[in-house]
């Protein structure tokens, strides 16, 4: 379990104000009840306190934009987004974000910085990916990838090793001709891996597979 952190009644990160402790997360994180200066209330990381990376609700990045005029563009979006998938309990997707301890660096919390470091890469269809799942937001992690990179790359996906070779559901479904939930579902329900990818799958897939087979036993 993570040391606890000590943090008196008052003491201000930033906008936010601390109160008490309020427990601690699905991960042993302490949290600490804390009040920004625009009157939010919400549960911080007492780490997250300490290190910077939270400094408010989220407000003091929106009170930025007014410099920069960018608060309608499609970058602005993607950083709010990645704001409020970690820093938001009340977002659909927090417990894939927030919720299981990934956040946003010190630096990203300002939107120019971001821009700054992100900008050059972006164009219309891709989106931001973490090279590490299980990392934070931040220059060094982050990528401009996909749509169907980015799916391919979430934790959620089902890893399959069939004759020789470990593939992602999705990859299975495409090299099989087999749609990807078929083939969770059958696996699910107990079949085994050689049935659940054998049953429907195209003669040219199959072909395929057992050509790939062939040439590693040969070497």
């Amino acid at each position: 379990m993570p040391a606890k952190l000590s943090i008196e009644t008052g003491t201000r990160f930033g906008r936010w104000t601390a109160h008490q402790e309020a427990g601690r997360d699905r991960h042993g994180a302490v949290l600490i009840a804390c009040m920004c200066d625009c009157g939010r209330e919400r549960d911080v990381k007492a780490s997250a306190l300490v290190r910077g990376v939270s400094t408010s609700c989220g407000c003091a990045s929106a009170d930025a934009l007014v410099t920069h005029g960018m608060s309608k563009s499609p970058l602005y979006g993607v950083w709010r987004g990645m704001l409020d998938r970690t820093g938001n309990p009340g977002h659909a997707e927090w417990s894939n974000y927030g919720g299981r301890g990934i956040t946003v660096c010190a630096r990203w919390h300002r939107f120019e910085l971001f821009a700054s470091d992100m900008a050059s890469g972006y164009r219309k269809g891709v989106q931001l990916d973490r090279i590490d799942n299980n990392g934070d937001y931040s220059p060094s992690n982050c990528r401009w990838v996909s749509h169907q990179a980015n799916q391919r790359n979430k934790r959620t996906n089902h890893r399959i090793e069939w004759r020789g070779r470990e593939l992602i559901a999705q990859e299975w479904a495409e090299l099989l001709g087999i749609n990807a939930n078929t083939i969770i579902y059958r696996l699910r329900r107990g079949w085994s891996v050689e049935r659940a990818l054998s049953t429907g799958a195209s003669a040219a897939g199959l072909l395929a597979i057992a050509n790939q087979e062939g040439q590693t036993n040969d070497q």
